[in-house]
């Protein structure tokens, strides 16, 4: 759950680490598009976020089958 959480700060403002380095990349391109092309994103891992937190088996199947 805490790597979930670390993902989606990398790509949220203000700390989104990646959207800077997006933007030094192209720099040409505006910050606020870069934050609206990111949006999709960022409502995917928050509701992945809340299917985790409601259903946390989806996390622990997989380790519970390696016995």
């Amino acid at each position: 759950m805490m790597i979930v959480i670390v993902e989606l700060g990398v790509v949220t403002p203000p700390f989104g680490l990646n959207l800077f380095m997006l933007k030094s990349i192209a720099p040409d391109v505006p910050a606020g598009q870069i934050y609206q092309g990111v949006m999709p994103l960022v409502l995917a891992d928050v509701f992945k976020i809340a299917l985790l937190i409601a259903f946390p088996v989806i996390a622990l199947w997989l380790p519970s089958t390696m016995q």
